[in-house]
């Protein structure tokens, strides 16, 4: 072996993710400053902007993420590529720049026709669009790292996310700045942190180079497209919501919905985790073997969503009104509502890596998720107008329910699995119990 394949090999192959167990655990625990770091966002944007400017803060951040989805997909594709080690990794760096870079400039343009349309309100579409480029590559270098394994880097990056926009946002706050100016240096952060990730993962990966497969660029796009039905499906169901509420409420019941549901995304913590400590392995060991490892993972996030939700709810009740103040009372009562859905799709990840990369059937995601936007937009025109906010958190928690038993039914139905074999139960509890033991052990022995 020349020495030149050998580093390509080592690239490949260096990141070895670790246990079930272990990897959510550990995952989880880089994260406790990520928590706080959503909390403070949450409790700054909710207290100083109020709940109508909380609503415009939403609003922004949807666009950021409106922004990804035409081709934000591209970076599965690039998965697909690193399980099946059909292009080198400096290669496909060089193709997602270049996707990241026309891609974003088409979907900025396009952005900018719907700011326009929006009078007084432009900005809270158009500066954010603006940054559509380095959004998509954002998107495309985490997709990356993850795919080789790579999952510490994926953590910091997910840190970033949550960072940076609270680094930006609260000083303009506290100096008494208005909504918009802040909002307008909040969106820096969609430019500094792909800056940031570039150079590092350039190394990583051995430089970037043109592809020389002339139809690559064509593979990743369709390829991707293919995957951005599904995933722009998956990502909208929750958030349609949002927009009916924008449409028949006005801003301030954005506001008030938009904190249930970023509260509600502390159990999406531990669940991501375990989705980026499994990826490598669900999407490129042998089907036995990716079946039992998804099969594990699916009852890890269920234990992990349930403990967290049944904590969670309570807690926001009590300390919810302390910390954002007036305007905010009926977010425990819509996270309630929520918590169902939220535990039933707690493993969704899971099951679109298992799917859309290890089965190469991406067109089962798009399905399941295709019928989960539809019924929860038919949903929220129906129920949203006369019911608010009460009636988008019924809507969305009834799609998020249908999306996960289409899921599991779909996974029974591949892997021959019974559905008592996907119920967390005391092996689950053990691996903790375990782990807890091993990291106690460790410090012990640390501190003597």
């Amino acid at each position: 072996m020349t020495a030149t394949t050998q580093s390509e090999d080592e690239r490949w192959t260096r990141f070895r993710p670790p246990s079930v167990a272990r990897g959510g655990v550990e995952a989880v625990a880089f994260r406790v400053v990520e928590v706080v770091a959503q909390a403070a966002v949450l409790v700054v944007t909710a207290r100083l902007m109020e709940p109508a400017g909380r609503g415009l803060y939403a609003l922004a951040s949807l666009t950021a993420l409106l922004c990804a989805l035409p081709l934000g997909s591209v970076w599965s594709a690039s998965a697909i590529e690193v399980a099946r080690r059909r292009t080198p990794l400096p290669e496909l760096l060089g193709a997602s720049v270049a996707i990241a870079l026309v891609g974003g400039i088409a979907t900025a343009l396009a952005a900018f026709a719907v700011a326009w349309s929006l009078g007084d309100r432009w900005w809270v579409v158009a500066f954010p669009a603006a940054t559509a480029p380095f959004i998509l590559f954002a998107r495309y270098g985490e997709g990356l790292y993850q795919s080789i394994g790579h999952v510490r880097a994926v953590n910091v990056i997910i840190l970033g996310r949550v960072l940076l926009p609270l680094l930006l946002v609260t000083p303009p706050l506290l100096m008494g700045a208005g909504v918009r100016t802040s909002i307008e240096i909040w969106t820096l952060w969609l430019v500094v942190l792909p800056a940031f990730m570039y150079l590092p993962l350039r190394r990583m990966l051995g430089g970037r180079r043109r592809p020389a497969e002339r139809g690559l660029y064509r593979r990743l796009v369709t390829t991707g497209g293919k995957l951005s039905v599904a995933n722009t499906a998956l990502v909208m169901s929750p958030r349609i919501a949002l927009i009916a509420l924008a449409a028949f409420s006005g801003e301030v019941a954005v506001g008030v919905y938009s904190v249930a549901v970023a509260v509600g995304d502390v159990l999406y913590l531990t669940t991501n985790s375990l989705a980026s400590s499994t990826f490598r392995g669900i999407a490129g060991r042998e089907l036995g073997a990716s079946t039992a490892l998804a099969a594990r993972s699916i009852r890890h996030a269920l234990l992990l969503a349930l403990v967290s939700g049944v904590v969670l709810v309570p807690a926001v009740a009590v300390t919810l009104p302390l910390v954002v103040g007036d305007g905010y009372g009926d977010v425990p009562g819509v996270l309630a509502i929520l918590v169902p859905g939220i535990l039933g799709l707690s493993s969704f990840w899971v099951l679109h890596t298992f799917f859309a990369v290890q089965l190469g059937r991406p067109a089962i995601v798009t399905r399941i998720a295709l019928l989960t936007l539809a019924l929860n937009a038919v949903l929220c025109l129906a129920l949203v107008p006369p019911f608010g906010l009460w009636g988008a958190a019924i809507a969305t928690t009834l799609a998020n329910i249908l999306s996960a038993a289409l899921s599991f039914r779909q996974f029974r139905a591949v892997s021959g699995i019974p559905l008592r074999a996907l119920c967390p139960g005391p092996a689950e509890v053990r691996d903790y119990v375990e782990l807890a033991r091993t990291v106690s052990a460790r410090a012990r022995r640390a501190r003597s």
